[in-house]
């Protein structure tokens, strides 16, 4: 039979569990290859747990929002917190912390850092 035309899209919970596992590995090599530093990633290499290494890179990306809150040091925030959370892991105490640090130090108007911050785990009263 011939394929649809115009192709299908279909969400990653549309997919049998299997390939479902598969696809999320391979999205989630993507984002370590992305955003851990060289030395994180020969950790991770040598048998070092993910989930220290992710809340150490999380407080960095979050340190970086004080020099660059732009969107793409946002975007790498996001990510970090999304793998934590695919982990079953809350937000760091410490990059709460660091992160509150951020955005009252003059951020604290700006929507895209009051959204982050409700991603953070704080009540933004949106």
């Amino acid at each position: 039979s011939s394929p649809l035309p115009g192709g299908v899209t279909l969400a990653l919970g549309d997919l049998p569990e299997r390939q479902r596992t598969a696809i999320a590995g391979v999205l989630r090599g993507e984002v370590l290859a992305r955003l851990l530093q060289p030395a994180e990633r020969l950790a991770l290499d040598q048998g070092e747990e993910l989930r220290p290494i992710l809340r150490r890179s999380l407080v960095r990306q979050v340190q970086r929002l004080s020099q660059d809150h732009g969107a793409e040091s946002r975007h790498a925030v996001v990510e970090l917190l999304s793998l934590l959370d695919g982990m079953g892991q809350a937000v760091p105490f410490e990059a709460q912390t660091q992160f509150y640090r951020v955005w009252h130090a003059g951020s604290a108007d700006d929507p895209a850092m009051a959204e982050l911050a409700r991603r953070m785990g704080f009540d933004t009263g949106r």
